[in-house]
């Protein structure tokens, strides 16, 4: 649970080992700015990342505030679309539920339709990816999706495509550190 809801250190510790990458790779790479949305510093957070060459934002966790209201959000995302950044939200659709702070692809495709304005890349396709096909292809156009941290299941790519079209389908890549998912 706690994990799901970083600290200010932890997401700038995060934030400077994704931009101190890209410079150590050369700048073949590209990051986003990591950011709680439950943290009044987010803006400020999110100027130092634009400004050490992040291209769009990351939302892991943390969605849900303690009221269980996505509000807190809402700023991020009306944000992200006035400054044209795509937003990268974790998404899953595990069978027994989501864990603390994490949202679902049908969540996910509500917020779509919600910010036209931003472009919105639901991770992982939601792991099921054949339930996130289904619910993201309603939400908005802004709706976009990525087959990474997913088995290479047989059609899934094609399945993918057919429900979102070729342009709204993004290959992505999970980095693992110490054995755990980032």
């Amino acid at each position: 649970g706690e994990h799901h809801y970083p600290t200010a250190e932890q997401i700038r510790a995060a934030n400077t080992n994704a931009r101190d990458f890209v410079e150590l790779a050369g700048n073949t790479a590209r990051w986003l700015a990591y950011l709680n949305p439950q943290l009044a510093n987010w803006r400020g957070e999110l100027d130092a990342c634009l400004a050490g060459g992040a291209i769009g934002i990351k939302l892991w966790c943390a969605f849900w505030d303690e009221k269980d209201r996505l509000d807190n959000c809402f700023p991020i995302l009306e944000e992200a679309g006035r400054r044209g950044l795509p937003v990268l939200i974790h998404t899953w659709n595990p069978t027994p539920g989501n864990s603390t702070g994490e949202i679902n692809t049908s969540v996910c495709a509500d917020l779509t339709r919600r910010f036209g304005q931003t472009t919105m890349i639901a991770a992982h396709s939601g792991g099921n990816w054949w339930e996130g096909a289904g619910t993201l292809a309603r939400g908005g156009p802004n709706a976009h999706c990525d087959v990474c941290g997913t088995g290479p299941d047989r059609e899934m790519v094609a399945t993918l495509v057919t429900a979102l079209g070729g342009n709204r389908v993004l290959f992505g890549s999970n980095r693992v550190s110490a054995g755990k998912q980032c």
